[in-house]
């Protein structure tokens, strides 16, 4: 075992044990909250696209293998508005599972169709900034988005093309520095970054970013997608998510559904690469493809996955995704102490197991 890997074990556990309480510390603060019972469908993720332009070491992307669409098809992101806003609507999402949104040739066409739906509040996205010319960014405004992270590196170029392993970094910044210039009017923008580092907003773009409005955040853990992109993080030094105790529902599974390029749905628009798993199983959907109805689905079908947590019968990508986020919102004081107590012993199992595992 070399030193470098032996640091690497060290500083994992380290950063683990502080992730964990962490944890237990939100644990610990749902007790204080009340059980909500206004738990409604208010949230829909399209993809318009999953192809990207960049292939990052942390994303599954890399091992997407089936059909590759280029854009989401007009008539199935209608049919999704129409059943979205009929139970009453909320905020959209455009964000891939993998992929950039940017290279969908029609994204400004999507975005003007959720606006023109008066029961959309909100439309975000997610891109990695390579072709978020000052142009691109104006039609994008115009449309009518309303949030948008930028997902990139510190602002390195070696960093950028070993992470990221785009050529583009040039692309990029030139970008970020005349949409710095630009009047954002009422778009909310944050850059997003993905870095081994542990010091990052000493960077003129950090600074000047934060004088103009924009939000910094960062990813200290990654998910990884099931151990499929597990060495690619340990060979870059980004700190894997512990797998923490799983028994309330995720929040992934309480937003709304997701949309895929194909014109399939899901369950999840974080880990289901491709619709393959059984939160995509078309039986889960049959009252949306059938009919257009997307409340029997999130008050059946996918109330039948979420009691899945409860019951201790995880679908297998949610057993072993990292990326999981517990709903405290809607759970009952006994639900929430089991989910403590689940973590606690995520936590006991991590700290005594050995090496990356």
């Amino acid at each position: 075992m070399t030193e470098t890997y032996q640091k690497m074990i060290i500083f994992e556990k380290i950063a683990g044990i502080l992730y964990f309480l962490s944890v237990i510390f939100k644990d610990f603060k749902s007790l204080l909250i009340s059980k909500r019972t206004d738990r409604k469908l208010c949230h829909l993720d399209i993809e318009p696209t999953n192809i990207c332009n960049a292939n990052c070491v942390f994303c599954a992307y890399q091992y997407q293998n089936g059909p590759i669409y280029k854009e989401v098809e007009t008539n199935s992101v209608k049919k999704a508005l129409d059943a979205f806003c009929t139970s009453g609507g909320g905020d959209i999402g455009l964000t891939p599972i993998v992929g950039d949104p940017l290279v969908c040739k029609n994204i400004e066409d999507i975005i003007i169709l959720c606006k023109s739906y008066k029961e959309i509040k909100n439309i975000g996205l997610t891109t990695n900034g390579i072709l978020l010319t000052a142009d691109k960014f104006i039609k994008l405004q115009d449309a009518g988005l309303t949030n948008l992270n930028i997902s990139m590196t510190y602002p390195d170029e070696n960093e950028y093309k070993t992470i990221y392993r785009s050529k583009k970094f040039s692309s990029l910044m030139e970008n970020l520095n005349r949409l710095l210039l630009l009047d954002k009017k009422n778009v909310k923008i944050s850059l997003c970054i993905r870095s081994p580092r542990f010091f990052l907003r000493n960077h003129s773009l950090f600074k000047e970013a934060k004088t103009m409005g924009w939000e910094i955040t960062r990813n200290i853990y990654f998910d990884d997608w099931s151990g499929m992109v597990k060495e690619g993080l340990k060979e870059n030094k980004l700190l894997r998510r512990p797998l923490r105790g799983k028994h309330l529902p995720c929040t992934m599974l309480q937003s709304g559904p997701h949309l895929l390029a194909s014109g399939k749905l899901t369950a999840c628009g974080c880990r289901d690469l491709e619709g393959k798993s059984e939160l995509s199983d078309p039986k889960l959907f049959a009252s949306f493809y059938e009919s257009g109805d997307l409340e029997k689905v999130y008050y059946g079908s996918m109330d039948n996955l979420r009691n899945k947590f409860l019951n201790h019968d995880l679908p297998v990508i949610c057993a072993t995704c990292r990326h999981y986020n517990p709903e405290y919102r809607f759970a009952s004081l006994k639900d929430k102490l089991i989910q403590m107590g689940s973590d606690f012993n995520a936590a006991m199992k991590f700290i005594f197991e050995s090496g990356y595992e």
